[in-house]
Protein backbone atom coordinates (compact mmCIF):
# COMPACT_ATOMS: atom_id res chain seq x y z
CA UNK A 1 0.00 0.00 0.00
CA UNK A 2 1.12 3.32 -0.92
CA UNK A 3 -0.10 6.32 1.38
CA UNK A 4 0.33 10.24 -0.16
CA UNK A 5 -0.63 13.17 1.65
CA UNK A 6 -3.13 14.88 -0.51
CA UNK A 7 -4.45 18.30 0.62
CA UNK A 8 -8.56 17.68 0.50
CA UNK A 9 -10.74 20.05 0.16
CA UNK A 10 -12.55 19.43 3.70
CA UNK A 11 -9.81 17.80 5.06
CA UNK A 12 -6.33 18.80 5.79
CA UNK A 13 -3.79 17.11 4.71
CA UNK A 14 -5.77 13.49 4.43
CA UNK A 15 -4.12 10.63 4.25
CA UNK A 16 -5.03 8.75 0.76
CA UNK A 17 -4.20 5.29 0.73
CA UNK A 18 -3.53 3.66 -2.84
CA UNK A 19 -3.98 0.12 -3.61
CA UNK A 20 -2.51 -1.93 -6.27
CA UNK A 21 -4.24 -4.58 -7.37
CA UNK A 22 -2.11 -6.84 -8.93
CA UNK A 23 -3.53 -8.38 -12.17
CA UNK A 24 -3.57 -12.41 -11.34
CA UNK A 25 -4.21 -11.47 -7.52
CA UNK A 26 -7.64 -12.44 -6.33
CA UNK A 27 -10.42 -10.44 -5.43
CA UNK A 28 -9.85 -11.64 -1.78
CA UNK A 29 -6.46 -9.97 -2.07
CA UNK A 30 -8.20 -7.14 -2.79
CA UNK A 31 -10.63 -6.85 -0.39
CA UNK A 32 -7.49 -7.57 2.07
CA UNK A 33 -5.81 -4.71 1.15
CA UNK A 34 -9.00 -2.42 1.22
CA UNK A 35 -9.48 -3.81 5.23
CA UNK A 36 -5.84 -2.95 5.66
CA UNK A 37 -6.23 0.42 4.43
CA UNK A 38 -9.07 1.20 6.55
CA UNK A 39 -7.70 -0.57 9.49
CA UNK A 40 -4.84 1.79 9.74
CA UNK A 41 -7.70 4.57 9.95
CA UNK A 42 -7.51 5.97 5.81
CA UNK A 43 -10.61 6.91 5.14
CA UNK A 44 -9.61 7.76 1.19
CA UNK A 45 -8.91 4.82 -0.87
CA UNK A 46 -7.40 4.77 -4.84
CA UNK A 47 -7.54 1.32 -5.85
CA UNK A 48 -5.14 1.11 -9.02
CA UNK A 49 -6.11 -1.89 -11.58
CA UNK A 50 -3.11 -0.52 -13.87
CA UNK A 51 -3.72 -1.88 -17.34
CA UNK A 52 -6.14 -5.00 -16.41
CA UNK A 53 -8.74 -4.84 -19.49
CA UNK A 54 -11.72 -7.17 -17.55
CA UNK A 55 -11.74 -6.91 -13.95
CA UNK A 56 -13.92 -9.90 -14.23
CA UNK A 57 -17.12 -10.60 -12.17
CA UNK A 58 -15.34 -11.05 -8.45
CA UNK A 59 -13.46 -8.40 -8.71
CA UNK A 60 -15.97 -5.95 -9.88
CA UNK A 61 -18.46 -7.34 -6.92
CA UNK A 62 -15.61 -6.60 -4.11
CA UNK A 63 -15.00 -3.13 -5.89
CA UNK A 64 -18.97 -2.85 -4.97
CA UNK A 65 -18.33 -3.96 -1.29
CA UNK A 66 -15.21 -2.30 -1.02
CA UNK A 67 -17.17 1.55 -2.33
CA UNK A 68 -19.90 0.35 0.74
CA UNK A 69 -17.08 -0.02 3.24
CA UNK A 70 -15.30 2.76 2.62
CA UNK A 71 -18.49 5.01 2.74
CA UNK A 72 -19.81 3.38 5.76
CA UNK A 73 -16.37 4.84 7.40
CA UNK A 74 -16.71 8.36 6.10
CA UNK A 75 -14.44 7.64 3.45
CA UNK A 76 -14.56 7.94 -0.61
CA UNK A 77 -13.05 5.49 -3.17
CA UNK A 78 -11.98 5.50 -6.57
CA UNK A 79 -10.32 3.56 -9.29
CA UNK A 80 -7.72 3.81 -11.48
CA UNK A 81 -8.06 1.71 -14.96
CA UNK A 82 -5.75 2.63 -17.62
CA UNK A 83 -7.66 0.23 -20.08
CA UNK A 84 -11.23 1.73 -22.09
CA UNK A 85 -12.80 -1.32 -22.11
CA UNK A 86 -12.67 -1.54 -18.20
CA UNK A 87 -13.74 1.78 -17.81
CA UNK A 88 -16.68 1.24 -19.92
CA UNK A 89 -17.13 -2.17 -17.72
CA UNK A 90 -17.09 -0.41 -15.05
CA UNK A 91 -20.04 2.74 -16.59
CA UNK A 92 -21.98 -0.17 -18.09
CA UNK A 93 -22.03 -2.15 -14.49
CA UNK A 94 -23.20 1.48 -13.12
CA UNK A 95 -20.16 1.40 -10.54
CA UNK A 96 -19.08 4.37 -11.57
CA UNK A 97 -21.94 5.98 -10.09
CA UNK A 98 -20.87 4.97 -6.15
CA UNK A 99 -17.21 5.20 -7.04
CA UNK A 100 -14.70 7.69 -8.89
CA UNK A 101 -13.13 6.22 -11.45
CA UNK A 102 -10.39 7.90 -13.48
CA UNK A 103 -7.33 7.24 -15.89
CA UNK A 104 -4.46 7.84 -13.99
CA UNK A 105 -3.95 7.88 -9.56
CA UNK A 106 -3.51 11.94 -10.38
CA UNK A 107 -6.63 12.15 -11.95
CA UNK A 108 -8.46 10.73 -9.33
CA UNK A 109 -6.42 12.76 -6.34
CA UNK A 110 -7.22 15.96 -8.00
CA UNK A 111 -10.76 14.87 -7.80
CA UNK A 112 -10.98 15.32 -4.50
CA UNK A 113 -8.49 18.34 -3.98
Amino acid sequence: MIVVRQPVADREAAAVAVVPFVPHGSAAGLAGRVDVALGLGRRDLVVDLGDLEDPGVAVLAELRRAAARVRASGGRLAVVCRHPAARRLLRLTLLSESLAVARTREEALRRWA
